[in-house]
């Protein structure tokens, strides 16, 4: 099952773009094309989705925090940040069938979208502008690995969780190239550059434990006494 932690023999078989700009990154074991989905994950989860044979790992689209109390300039750099993250998630995806130089200036955010250096603070807070630069990004990067998807090419996959309290497994978004999260199977194991960050543990993204949301422990449930009037109605 991939979860969070570092999986062994992933593969990338697909990459969507849905009808709500969210990009999906659609993976699966290595020669385990028969493995049951968890039902619980499936109708638990809200960032990923399990498959019959592996995970799905959603990218959303960016938008601006509704928040009165943030100033715009905050609201600037989170957006700015978010933007960011996702242009170095497929950056480094990339870069496992591309060398960095031929990978360079191949995502790039703002190609086809009105915005430039002299209006990018108020272009960059509207949902529009947000809207067309997921749709830009997500659809190059589409286009230039769909077909090297054909190689099979397994690699170790480093999820973490999306936070503290929510247990679906994620990408890192911070510091990639010093920290990668997915690396070749041909690199031996020894030799692997992926590890969880001191921070990652402190906050325990690194645990796959699934979070049960109290209530749904702890909340009696009313439950009628089953009769035929009560199933089949009166």
């Amino acid at each position: 099952m991939i979860t969070v932690g570092i999986n062994e023999d992933v593969l990338l078989k697909k990459v969507e773009l849905n009808d709500k700009n969210t990009l999906s990154f659609v993976f699966e074991e290595a020669g385990n094309k028969d493995k049951p989905a968890n039902p619980f994950d499936i109708l638990n989860s809200e960032e990923v989705v399990e498959t019959s044979s592996g995970l799905t790992v959603n990218l959303f689209q960016p938008n601006a925090p509704d928040k009165a109390d943030f100033t715009e300039e905050r609201k600037v750099d989170m957006v700015t940040n978010d933007v960011n993250s996702i242009k170095s998630i497929l950056v480094h995806f990339l870069k496992g069938w591309m060398t960095s130089e031929q990978v360079k200036g191949r995502i790039m955010p703002f190609t086809g979208v009105p915005i430039d250096a002299t209006n990018y603070n108020q272009q960059i807070l509207k949902p529009d502008i947000l809207a067309a630069i997921q749709k830009n990004m997500a659809t190059t990067f589409i286009q230039i690995i769909t077909p090297l998807l054909s190689e099979a090419k397994p690699f170790r996959l480093l999820l973490i969780r999306q936070s503290t309290d929510k247990h679906w497994p994620t990408f890192r978004k911070r510091y990639i190239e010093e920290n990668p999260f997915w690396e070749s199977m041909e690199i031996p194991k020894e030799a692997s550059k992926l590890k969880f960050t001191a921070d990652e543990k402190g906050k325990k993204l690194n645990d796959p434990t699934v979070t049960v949301k109290k209530d749904a422990v702890d909340k009696p449930i009313d439950q009628a006494p089953v009769t035929a009037a009560n199933v089949f109605g009166s």
